[in-house]
């Protein structure tokens, strides 16, 4: 694993578990839960079916 100490290494670590996730479906990055609050807290189950590392918010 590499050296998690810069955000350009963080980055690159998130970014490959997001495409492992979509390769595969045993990988923790394959499903995980998106939770909003507005007048009563929701949580919803998110299923990873795609990621593309040019956009970047």
């Amino acid at each position: 694993m590499k050296d998690l100490e810069t955000l350009v290494n963080v980055r690159e670590n998130i970014s490959a578990n997001l495409l492992d996730g979509v390769k595969n479906r045993k990988s923790d990055f394959r499903t995980f839960t998106l939770c909003t609050t507005g007048e009563v807290p929701s949580g919803r189950t998110v299923v990873l079916r795609g990621y593309d590392t040019k956009i970047i918010y």
